[in-house]
Parts: C-alpha cells; sequence; structure tokens
C-alpha cells in the first residue's frame, strides 16, 4: 500500500514539474530604439503561455525600477524618459495571484546613432544618411521633393536637408516616409517635418508640423495621398488633410482640413471609442486609407478600402477605425505592417506573410492573380527558409530582407525588379542589403557599405537613376557605412544591445522572444 501511495505521489510531482517545465513566459518585443524614431523608449509585449497568468510586473537588478513602466492591460513595457548609456538588468515577473514566473533580460545602451533609410512612393524617393542629411529624387509635382519648387522630375539625388537645418542643438533626423503624394520626417526630440499635399494645399518645403502635438514627442509620421498622420509616444493619433474616403478617420467624410484631428479613441483618457484601453505602436497609410496596429497585436483599418486593402472582409470606406478579425490572423502576433498603392502586406513572428488588397502581379505571394478582402496567409516554401526581417510594398512590387541577410522579391516584373512573379531569391551586386524599398516597378536596395542599388522602371525620376533598367545600378555612394543589422539577430544570449537613437542591435535567449525587425519600420 505504501509503496502504491509512494507511486502516486511520484506521478503527482513528475505531472507538476511537466507542468511548470512547459510553462513559458514569452516576451514578444515590439520597439528597440530605432522603431521609437529616437525616442529611446523600449517597449515589449510579453505574455504566459498558462492563461491564468493575468498580471505583470517589473524589477530591475542594477537600476530603479522607476526606470521602466508595465501597462498591464496593453502587457507592455516601456521605459520613463530616455535611457542613459549603460547596462540594465530587467526582470519580467508573470503573476496569477498565487505563484509568479520569472525571466530576465540584460539590456545594454550604447551611443547615439543614425541608421541610414530609404523611403520610397509610386513617384519619389527620400534618402536620409548615417550623418542625418537628406536627399530626395522623383516627382515633386506637388512639393514632395522638399526643394522649394513644384519641379519637374528629378533624376538625381539633391541634397535637400542637413541635420543643423532649423533643429535644436542635437536634433538630428532619424525617420523619413515618404507617402504618394508626401514626405516626412522625424527628429531624435519627437519632432515632425512635412512637405507635400496637405489636401489641395502644396507645401514646397519641409515644415515643422506645429499645433497639437507641441508638447508631444511624435514617434511615426506618415503620408497618404493628400493626407498625414502621426503618432504620438503616448499612443495619440493625429491626422490631417483630405477628408476623401472617411481617411481622417474621425468620423465623417468632410470637411478637409490643414489642422490636426485628435482620433479620439486614442487619446489615453478616452472612454468611448474603438481604440479605447489601446496602445497604438505603428501606423501604416496607403493612397487614402490607413492601417494602425496595437500592442497587443489588434490591427485596426480605416479610410480608403479600394480591393480590400484594409482586410475588413469588404471594399467599402470606412470613417473610423474598424478592428480588422476576419482572415488568417486568429492567434497571429503581428511585427510589421505595410501598405503599397492598393495592397497591404504584413508579417506575424512565426514567420508568416499575410496580404490583403490588389493582387493582378501576386503582390500578396497567394500564388494567384486573385484579389483579397481578407489578410490571407502565404504558404510559400521560401518564406520559411528565409524568416521575414523587414517587408516593403508599393503597388505592384513587394520586397523582403530576410533574417538570413537574403533579399526575396516578388510582384510585377517588369525590368526584372522581382526576379519573377512569384518569390525569389535576388543578389544584390554581391553586397550586404541591409533595408529594401519598392516603388511602382522598382526597387532600391541600402547596402552596408553606404551604397545604394536600384533595378526596375525608373518613370519620374524615383530611383535616383536616368533610364529605366533590368540590371543593378549603384545611384547613391554617401549613406555611411553600418553593420549589417539583421545578421546580428542571434539567439542564445539572453541579451539586448541597442542605441539611443536608430542604430541598434539585438540578440535575444531561446525562450520565445521576437525581434527579427531590425530597420525603422516605415
Amino acid at each position: 500500500m505504501k509503496s502504491k501511495l509512494f507511486f502516486y505521489f511520484f506521478c503527482l510531482i513528475l505531472s507538476l514539474c511537466s507542468q511548470l517545465c512547459s510553462m513559458e513566459l514569452v516576451v514578444w518585443n515590439r520597439y528597440l530604439g530605432a522603431d521609437l524614431s529616437g525616442t529611446d523608449a523600449f517597449i515589449s509585449t510579453f505574455y504566459c503561455t498558462d492563461s491564468a497568468y493575468s498580471s505583470f510586473s517589473i524589477s530591475s537588478g542594477r537600476y530603479d525600477g522607476d526606470l521602466f513602466t508595465i501597462d498591464s492591460p496593453n502587457r507592455t513595457l516601456q521605459s520613463a524618459g530616455i535611457l542613459s548609456e549603460g547596462d540594465y538588468t530587467i526582470e519580467l515577473v508573470a503573476s496569477n495571484g498565487s505563484s509568479s514566473y520569472k525571466r530576465t533580460v540584460q539590456l545594454t545602451v550604447g551611443p547615439a546613432k543614425v541608421c541610414p533609410q530609404i523611403a520610397t512612393s509610386a513617384s519619389h524617393t527620400i534618402l536620409l544618411t548615417r550623418d542625418g542629411d537628406v536627399y530626395t529624387a522623383g516627382n515633386g509635382n506637388n512639393g514632395q521633393l522638399g526643394n522649394g519648387s513644384l519641379s519637374n522630375p528629378n533624376d538625381t539625388f539633391t541634397q535637400i536637408l542637413s541635420p543643423s537645418v532649423s533643429l535644436d542643438s542635437g536634433d538630428y533626423f532619424c525617420r523619413a516616409h515618404a507617402g504618394a503624394l508626401s514626405s516626412c520626417l522625424v527628429t531624435r526630440n519627437g519632432k515632425a517635418y512635412f512637405a507635400g499635399a496637405i489636401d489641395t494645399v502644396k507645401q514646397t518645403v519641409f515644415t515643422l508640423v506645429e499645433g497639437a502635438v507641441d508638447s508631444k514627442r511624435v514617434v511615426q509620421a506618415v503620408g497618404g495621398q493628400r493626407n498625414q498622420y502621426f503618432l504620438c509616444d503616448d499612443g495619440t493619433i493625429y491626422s490631417r488633410g483630405s477628408s476623401a474616403d472617411g481617411a481622417l478617420g474621425d468620423g465623417n467624410f468632410a470637411p478637409s482640413t490643414s489642422s490636426l484631428i485628435l482620433i479620439e479613441s486614442s487619446a489615453p483618457d478616452a472612454s468611448s471609442g474603438p481604440l479605447v484601453g489601446k496602445l497604438t505602436i505603428q501606423i501604416n497609410a496607403a493612397e487614402n486609407g490607413c492601417l494602425l496596429l496595437n500592442s497587443d497585436s489588434t490591427l485596426y483599418g480605416w479610410g480608403g478600402n479600394r480591393d480590400g486593402l484594409l482586410g475588413l472582409g469588404d471594399t467599402r470606406t470606412y470613417n473610423r477605425p474598424n478592428q480588422v478579425t476576419s482572415g488568417d490572423l486568429s492567434g497571429k502576433l503581428v511585427n510589421q505592417i505595410v501598405s503599397g498603392v492598393f495592397t497591404s502586406l504584413l508579417y506575424t513572428s512565426d514567420g508568416t506573410i499575410l496580404g490583403s488588397g490588389a493582387n493582378s502581379e501576386k503582390q500578396l505571394a497567394l500564388g494567384d492573380t486573385t484579389n483579397r478582402t481578407t489578410f490571407n496567409a502565404s504558404s510559400n516554401s521560401l518564406f520559411t527558409t528565409h524568416p521575414p526581417a523587414y517587408i516593403a510594398c508599393s503597388h505592384e512590387v513587394a520586397m523582403m530582407l530576410s533574417t538570413t541577410g537574403s533579399v526575396i522579391g516578388w510582384g510585377n516584373n517588369t525590368h526584372s525588379v522581382t526576379g519573377g512573379a512569384d518569390p525569389s531569391v535576388l543578389t544584390i551586386l554581391d553586397k550586404t542589403v541591409t533595408s529594401v524599398a519598392s516603388g511602382n516597378k522598382c526597387a532600391l536596395y541600402l547596402a552596408n557599405d553606404g551604397t545604394v542599388i536600384a533595378r526596375g522602371e525608373s518613370g519620374e525620376g524615383v530611383t535616383g537613376y536616368t533610364s529605366n533598367t533590368s540590371s543593378f545600378q549603384e545611384v547613391f555612394s554617401s549613406m555611411g557605412a553600418h553593420q549589417n543589422l539583421v545578421n546580428n539577430h542571434l539567439e542564445g544570449a539572453s541579451h539586448v544591445v541597442m542605441t539611443q537613437a536608430t542604430h541598434f542591435s539585438i540578440s535575444w535567449s531561446s525562450y520565445e522572444i521576437d525581434a527579427a525587425h531590425l530597420q525603422p519600420r516605415l
């Protein structure tokens, strides 16, 4: 009898140990310095695989825990300001009231640096160099080149701004976005600058965005066709410009405005509306539509919805944010969202690429040319062997940078730009590519030696090359040498290395961390 009792007790202990061993605290990185456009905040979303664990706390081994704050409903961790250079020990604790589960992460903050960037629309391109200088090329008929004129197409990159132009001491440009008819820049101190179309107004030089965001830090600024969106570090979202298709997201289809409009439910003290209780961490604009991603991985869209690019299950317009719930998104943790003219792509923490909208050139990577009105998952095997780190799409061309360092292209293959309508691995002049951008039937690549390479249709000068080309051409050489960020995605070290602005490397232990995207999300 005693032996049986001992056996049952032994089995019970084994069962409990098994449950404890299978329990896991999943830390899912969202932003790490660069992705907050120089605000130097560290945001992670974290989960425990045991659903009973619903509350979280934090302690810091070296620094006062007040440096970091936790938003339990949104399950996010954020630094309480600019982190000084040094080493931080962060202990994440998940609790269900009676027991807890812990993980420790080491964080090292290094000197501030600028990560070179390429931002491309269907008709123009912005280059942001390692020195913080801004160059533009392409069509400027709405002032989007920021060169002071409504210029004819410019097929060479011309310097427009240096980091010292009208900026506070120590501030510099660290993020760029090219919209359909607009250009947006964000500085390390959270100031936004704009050139291009605001409804019917054409702004020909980069001008500071003033008004409701004066007392806030803008972390992302993106432009659509004739409107812009500004995401602040407190999660509030402002829009302005054309109200066509409900693009302002304020619940109206009119009037248009050049003033900033708060999307009410994004305010931290909002009591009603679709975004109440949400923390928005990423926005992306299409022609007249907008998608936003929250820290809990919920996705919302509004505005123009041609071909179903918002993934809401139809093609009608929406004048306020609506949650995207249909399609293959269930159970997925979204890392990045991008929108072309009428196409949207995203990738998730498990490496899945999903697409919605126009698909006439197979730009959704679904193996056919049928449009989709919900986000459908690609089953292409290349995305398994080459997991996504960053994706870009504009109109009919999609590009992906992999965690393996490879470049994958798909969609419209005019001038051999994608290597084929279905996903194909591209070799870019034997260069180590650290960022990709796609335009209308063209693509640009940033190499770690500071060069920019282009291939495809140069209509309106968007590639900075004088003509269309089916071969790779170096079009700019002064971006500044930088390390290969993607290859710094390592496992097994339980350690993070980041800089104070937009250049960082990262390595996490193998306990289910996803932080593969090592480029600024544009």
